[in-house]
């Protein structure tokens, strides 16, 4: 069974949260905080870092560098694409968890909604 996560970025932070846009991909297993949050905290901490990482499209499983993460990437069409959403619909209708990039902080939202920081 998988733990569903997006992962994402809020890619205009000076926007009002009701304006603010994230643009994000899904990653299929092991979505929860010790997994997928702790490898975001420990290996992705920089813009350029979580970018490059956006750019592969959906992921299997997230890794510890983009390149062993490149590997889990979809390569069919249909599954490799990136969503943007509002950040108040990212928060309440994506995955099990929710993980979002500012460019200063990093959080998750839970399928409760509720705010985790990493």
């Amino acid at each position: 069974m998988s733990t569903r996560s997006r992962i994402g970025i809020i890619i205009n932070p000076e926007a009002s949260y009701e304006e603010q846009i994230i643009t994000s991909i899904y990653c299929h297993h092991d979505g929860y905080i010790k997994s997928v949050g702790e490898k975001l905290k420990a290996h992705y901490n920089n813009i350029d870092k979580i970018n490059q990482l956006l750019e592969l499209g959906d992921i299997s499983a997230l890794a510890e560098t983009v390149e062993d993460t490149a590997k889990e990437a979809y390569d069919d069409l249909e599954s490799a694409f990136i969503l943007r959403y509002k950040l108040k619909e990212f928060i309440q209708v994506c995955e099990q968890y929710n993980y979002i990039f500012d460019g200063n902080s990093r959080h998750a939202y839970d399928h409760n909604m509720k705010k985790i920081d990493l």
